[in-house]
């Protein structure tokens, strides 16, 4: 077998073997299109993961304007610092699927259109892996203070 076909069946192989242990990793983020400054929403983080396990972090990166606080962590520490919210697994579920959620806050200075950024980082045969998550964009929009606003209740003239 000539050398360069060599090398091409073995980048197949290995590109293979990733798929097959790997190829289901899919993680996810549920985050509003738009949302009011100095309001909260909750963000669900879907995390297909498959037969991985072991040590894992999730971080989210969240631009200037935005704090979260942690919901759910199925079983991960939470630290929010310099704009990153990291979800740390000492080991992670066990389900092949497991959901993670933070309480997105929105400052009411805040507004525009804004990304969030993320990766999920883990080990896998001794070596670091990372997998990217898509970039989401928030849009800051509004008055908060018209969505406090109650309309008027109409009143019934019954003199008929």
């Amino acid at each position: 077998m000539p050398y360069p076909l060599l090398i091409l069946v073995d980048l197949i192989g290995v590109f293979l073997i990733e798929l097959l242990f790997l190829g289901d990793l899919r993680i996810t983020q549920e985050l509003p299109a738009t949302v009011l400054p100095g309001s909260e929403t909750k963000v669900t983080v879907n995390v297909e993961k498959g037969d991985l396990s072991g040590f894992a972090k999730l971080q989210i990166d969240l631009p200037a304007g935005f704090t979260c606080t942690a919901i759910e962590t199925k079983g991960a520490s939470f630290t929010f610092s310099d704009q990153k919210a990291k979800f740390i697994w000492m080991s992670l579920p066990t389900q092949p699927s497991f959901k993670v959620s933070y309480n997105l806050v929105a400052d009411a200075a805040a507004n525009g259109q804004l990304p969030v950024n993320g990766r999920f980082s883990y080990i896998l045969d001794n070596e670091r892996r990372t997998y990217d998550l898509a970039t989401s964009t928030v849009t800051v929009m509004g008055d908060p203070a018209v969505a406090l606003e109650v309309p008027p209740t109409p009143v019934m003239d019954n003199s008929n």
